[in-house]
């Protein structure tokens, strides 16, 4: 009897730490894509401004992604 409830037990931290993987991996889909939308953002901000001004330009970038969550 203790080790069906021992493997019940198990099963059920099995299944969540499924979920857990799951959810994780979304939120880090999420931000590889706001990342690559913030690189694009510097690549264009550095091409027309130039580097001296690069590092402004990328904060104004950075400030019209939106956080999701």
């Amino acid at each position: 009897m203790q080790q069906e409830g021992e493997v019940g037990a198990l099963t059920r931290r099995i299944a969540l730490l499924e979920v857990d993987y799951e959810q994780t991996s979304a939120r880090l889909s999420t931000a590889s894509d706001k990342l690559d939308e913030a690189s694009k953002h510097a690549e264009e901000a550095e091409r027309y401004v130039g580097p001296r001004y690069t590092a402004t330009a990328c904060m104004h970038a950075l400030s019209g992604i939106q956080s999701t969550e």
